[in-house]
């Protein structure tokens, strides 16, 4: 994003939603904006509530700045709402829903506060300045990289007390039982079209001695179904077009291998997933003929795609209840005949919470089993699921490692999920997957070589589980095309034993999967990010210089104290007193376990 700019933008509240005793009162109502490029706002006050807004542009939603510039843009936005409040709540807070990146918040020409961190939600006090009758809010947002602006909905809540106002609904939840096996889980996304130039299950099973020895505990296989003909995309289609859910797509082999291949894992003490696409099917699957009214339609009664983009499937409809049953009985066919261990649920937060609350129900009577879903909502967490991704940290990890962020990114993330995912939230981390890989490019395309070790390193001492996509342990480069045969290039290098020892290492280490995390404070914060994790008597120390820069300077101890093995170079290191002075080159990543 070239150009420097500041958005102003009026939400001018035509028709407040409130309901007499609701808690919540939704901002709705049409948009205006304005540029300010010399950030001149603070310094006029458009904060107060008499700047003028009769020349701002009309907009009608909540997105990101630049499709309301139709450019890139990096800089300050000033978003202004004016609505009228006629409620009585005894505590209320302005509740933002997502702004992007750092919003500093304004209401009558008072500051309520602030808050930093990139598409997060948060909460500000208001109950001394919101006043019945007409309000003023103004929002100045600070971007600093990437899309920014205010792109989810402002409410008005009531409140009880102060820990409401930084814990979010699902904080005091409690999670699905995880399976014992899942805790300390490196997951391997497997993609059988690519992952050998046969592409089959048997390619697959004679090559898993070398996930076992890589480290791997689940084995994720993108869809193993057969794929639609109709609307199809490109030559072979995408895995994610369902064209029967009960059957394995021949391209790979058949039902028997499925379960040799699930058997021969087993046999090596790993676990199988395998991905759940519930939420959408081909064109050409029968149920289209045999149970049309389970799919979604459009005002004139035709079957519409979920998303427009995805034009080669059919969204179903999980208002009807056979849609609700057919699926779980997929869900428990695939679990009860090919002895699978659970499922990544595919834009899982796009069907009810209900129903996935339903199926793990059913599910668990079988076995005991693990469920993943590609969504970050701590809703997920909080019912049927044990782990969602943590998309927002790897989105930051890129923008760290391409300049646009700083490092202190990462503590705002950490923060936003330990006050709003439930306690024992497994969440997963990664630098790269089938979609970011395909359509954005390899981690180390997007994040450069250095970047990408050093986000790896991050993925495996962070709170979390860490996520493998093949071919990342040979550092492969290419963008694996999504609907045409293109076989992972397997050339040897560094980056297998870099995975093993990250793997090894986070598996037996207690303090990194289940111990607490203290961040270490460096004297540039922006470039380095410094912790130590510990648990009883385990204790990792990590260093990451997440910049090319070199990096010269202390980094806080904060009571680590110890004689510490640094786990690549096996240097003995001896941490006592308040720093530690390091010398590092860019991108250059340290992990210091306790000897003694």
């Amino acid at each position: 994003m070239k150009k420097i700019a500041v958005l102003s933008i009026l939400l001018l509240i035509m028709a407040s939603f409130y309901c007499r005793g609701s808690r919540i009162i939704e901002i709705n109502g049409g948009w205006y904006f304005q540029t300010d490029e010399d950030k001149a706002g603070i310094a006029e006050a458009w904060f107060k509530a008499d700047y003028p807004l009769e020349k701002l542009i009309a907009v009608d939603d909540f997105s990101h700045w630049e499709s309301l510039i139709g450019s890139d843009y990096d800089g300050w936005g000033w978003y202004f709402i004016d609505f009228d409040y006629r409620a009585n709540f005894e505590k209320a807070a302005l509740h933002f829903l997502s702004v992007d990146d750092n919003g500093f918040v304004w209401l009558n020409g008072q500051k309520l506060g602030e808050h930093r961190g990139a598409n997060l939600e948060f909460k500000l006090d208001a109950t001394s300045v919101l006043k019945q009758g007409k309000n003023r809010l103004a929002l100045l947002i600070e971007d600093n990289g990437g899309a920014g602006g205010l792109n989810g909905a402002v409410r008005i809540v009531q409140y009880q007390n102060s820990e409401d106002l930084i814990t979010g609904k699902y904080f005091s939840h409690q999670t699905p039982e995880h399976p014992e096996w899942s805790k300390n889980a490196v997951i391997y996304e497997l993609n059988t079209r690519q992952f050998t130039e046969q592409g089959t299950f048997k390619a697959v099973e004679a090559r898993l001695p070398e996930l076992k020895a890589l480290g791997v505990s689940i084995v994720w296989f993108m869809p193993i179904h057969p794929i639609g003909e109709k609307n199809r995309k490109g030559t072979l289609g995408s895995y994610y077009a369902v064209k029967d859910f009960f059957d394995i797509n021949p391209e790979f082999g058949d039902f028997d291998d499925f379960k040799r291949l699930v058997r021969e894992i087993h046999r090596l003490e790993m676990y199988v997933i395998i991905d759940l696409v519930a939420n959408h099917t081909a064109w050409d699957n029968p149920l289209i003929e045999r149970h049309p009214e389970w799919y979604t339609r459009d005002e004139n009664g035709v079957i519409v795609s979920p998303v427009a983009d995805w034009s080669d499937v059919a969204d179903l409809d999980y208002r009807q209840k056979g849609v609700r049953q057919y699926m779980i009985e997929v869900m428990k066919f695939w679990v009860s005949e090919a002895d699978i261990d659970g499922y990544r649920c595919d834009v899982a937060a796009m069907i009810p919470t209900d129903f996935w609350i339903e199926a793990r129900e059913e599910l668990e009577r079988i076995k005991p089993v693990f469920m993943l879903a590609e969504a970050e909502t701590p809703e997920l967490n909080a019912f049927g699921f044990d782990m969602t991704y943590a998309s927002k940290m790897h989105h930051t990890f890129n923008a760290i490692a391409q300049g646009k962020r700083s490092a202190v990114t990462i503590d705002q993330l950490l923060r936003f999920e330990f006050y709003h995912y439930p306690s024992n939230s497994m969440r997963m981390r990664f630098t790269s997957n089938h979609d970011e890989n395909s359509w954005n490019g390899s981690a180390i395309t997007r994040m450069t070589r250095g970047g990408a070790k050093a986000g790896a390193v991050l993925c495996f001492t962070l709170p979390g589980n860490p996520l493998i996509y093949n071919g990342q342990e040979v550092g492969n480069e290419k963008a694996l095309a999504f609907f045409e045969k293109d076989p992972i290039i397997w050339q040897e290098n560094e980056f297998r034993p870099f995975y093993q020892k990250l793997a090894r290492t986070y598996q037996s280490h207690p303090a990194l999967y289940d111990g607490q995390m203290t961040k270490l404070n460096s004297e540039d914060d922006d470039a380095v990010y410094a912790f130590v994790r510990e648990k009883v008597e385990d204790s990792v120390m990590v260093v990451v210089n997440f910049s090319p820069k070199p990096f010269w300077g202390h980094v806080d101890l904060n009571g680590v104290c110890g004689q510490f093995e640094e786990l690549f170079s096996r240097d003995q290191v001896e941490f006592k007193g308040d720093q530690y002075f390091f010398s590092m080159d860019g991108w250059e990543y340290k992990i210091f376990i306790l000897v003694r």
